[in-house]
């Protein structure tokens, strides 16, 4: 939710090419798994994909410490 929650604010106020930090790993790695799962985190995780691949193309998220 730390992720899909920026991510749809971002799609409304109709912003391109914003590049986001998280600090969790585990959230990153799952972005770029092309693992499907129907866990909580996997759906959400799924919901966050598709916004990057449909309206948010060219933003990029990545691993910070």
């Amino acid at each position: 939710m730390g992720l899909l929650s920026p991510l749809n604010w971002v799609k409304d106020l109709h912003l391109l090419d914003i590049d986001f930090e998280i600090d969790s790993n585990r959230v990153v790695d799952s972005l770029h798994s092309r693992n499907t799962n129907t866990s909580n985190f996997c759906i959400i995780n799924s919901d966050s994909k598709h916004i990057l691949t449909t309206d948010l193309e060219n933003s990029h998220v990545s691993f910070i410490r």
